[in-house]
């Protein structure tokens, strides 16, 4: 934002943040995914991957057509703590999603 409200807006923000908060980053659809050894060494607590995508790219078909990838959730699977896998029912329709910390 770059508008006269902006300062408004930031202020309130800072001002209404809960206590617990985590930053955020996008992997743009696994075209930007890094080793694993990127996210241990950068200080990345948790991975929140579509479940869908993991168990592809752990398949046969998934190594051979994205090798990188393969490793990295192969990788994950491995070495990561699993914590949580969110699923949808009847009242939270959506994809299923494994939340991960890394270690």
């Amino acid at each position: 934002m770059v508008d006269r409200n902006a300062l408004i807006f930031y202020k309130l923000q800072l001002e209404t943040l809960p206590e617990l908060t985590y930053d955020i980053t996008s992997t743009e659809f696994n075209r930007n995914i890094k080793p694993y050894s990127y996210y241990i060494a950068n200080g990345y607590e948790y991975a929140a991957v579509k479940s869908d995508t993991q168990d592809f790219y752990l398949s046969e078909f998934g190594k051979k057509t994205r090798p990188h990838l393969h490793q990295f959730y192969r990788d994950l699977d491995a070495r990561a703590e699993l914590i949580k896998t969110v699923e949808p029912d009847w009242l939270h329709r959506g994809e299923r999603f494994r939340i991960f910390r890394f270690r």
